[in-house]
């Protein structure tokens, strides 16, 4: 990859964010979406001869400094926004209707036109000829603050900067939801269970995870050790072998499904739709011994699986 234009992080490590809250009482947790990075950058353009701004313009850019299309739309918004803040270059991440997917057919689409403002019916074609349309509708983009690169302060300046410009601003551009976890009094392990479990919920929401920055940060244009990325970063495959019956909201139906790996482990994993929940209660043997493909954050020193969820059911087995 060439150099990178962004502020980007690293995995996950348990021993690092106990050092973080060990060293700093305190860590900041945002919600990981499945977007594209972004830095959207306002130049001015000077006039020597009428010694003055004659012209502003915008630019997207990706992590790789590489051009994103389609975005022009929102140029006068950026626009005013710098008029109004003095701020001139933002690192965040852009979004189509919050799916990845269309955010990659469109943003990165150089000769396509889409029209990402939501205010028309947009075609996307499939992929051959004969294929139906992949989508129609309208496409609406949502920018994701993550830091102001021309702005000198500390973290929490920057962090309480992005919040009053996704309230002066909420058309388009929003900040994820953040949480600030201290390291409970000194007890880490508290501390971590609560960062573990608000991944658990971003993971419910369906969202890719969850990005963990230290406290104390200054912005980068590289990878650091300052963020981390706390998400699914692996896949199994497993066999249906069995459940656990469901507790409170779902009382009477499938908790969870065992799946037996093909090194014999085995994992309890939910995450279903209630849909699909549904119908493996009322049918669990016709879905005894399918195959499904479970996303897990990592393997625990006992071999164990940490955060599993259903992904889908294996279409090849």
């Amino acid at each position: 990859m060439s150099k990178l234009a962004v502020h980007k992080g690293i995995p996950y490590e348990e021993k690092r964010l106990r050092q973080w809250l060990e060293e700093d009482g305190k860590v900041v947790l945002q919600i990981k979406r499945d977007e594209i990075r972004c830095v959207v950058e306002i130049h001015e353009i000077w006039d020597d001869a009428q010694e003055n701004i004659t012209a502003r313009a915008v630019t997207y850019t990706s992590a790789s400094g590489k051009p994103l299309y389609n975005l022009g739309c929102f140029d006068q918004n950026w626009l005013d926004f710098s008029a109004r803040t003095g701020r001139r270059k933002i690192d965040c991440g852009v979004a189509i209707n919050d799916s990845f997917d269309l955010t990659r057919r469109t943003v990165m689409a150089k000769t396509k036109q889409y029209d990402l403002s939501g205010n028309t019916v947009n075609t996307i074609a499939g992929e051959k000829k004969k294929d139906p349309p992949h989508y129609v509708g309208p496409l609406r983009a949502m920018f994701w603050l993550y830091d102001v690169i021309d702005h000198y302060g500390t973290y929490e300046d920057r962090r309480r900067a992005m919040a009053q410009y996704a309230l002066d601003f909420p058309s388009f551009m929003a900040c994820p939801e953040t949480f600030v976890i201290d390291n409970c009094g000194g007890n880490i392990n508290a501390a971590v269970q609560v960062v573990e479990e608000l991944f658990q919920q971003a993971l419910d929401y369906e969202h890719e995870g969850l990005m963990i920055k230290r406290f104390y940060h200054s912005w980068e244009p590289r990878r650091t050790t300052n963020w981390m990325k706390m998400k699914p970063e692996a896949e199994v495959d497993v066999e249906i072998v069995g459940f656990i019956p469901g507790k409170g909201e779902f009382n009477g139906l499938v908790g969870s499904l065992t799946g037996r790996a093909e090194d014999g482990s085995t994992v309890d994993f939910s995450g279903f739709t209630l849909e699909l929940r549904r119908a493996i209660s009322a049918d669990f043997e016709s879905y005894l011994g399918r195959w499904c493909e479970v996303r897990y954050m990592q393997r625990d020193a006992q071999g164990g699986y940490r955060h599993p969820r259903f992904f889908r059911f294996h279409p090849d087995k």
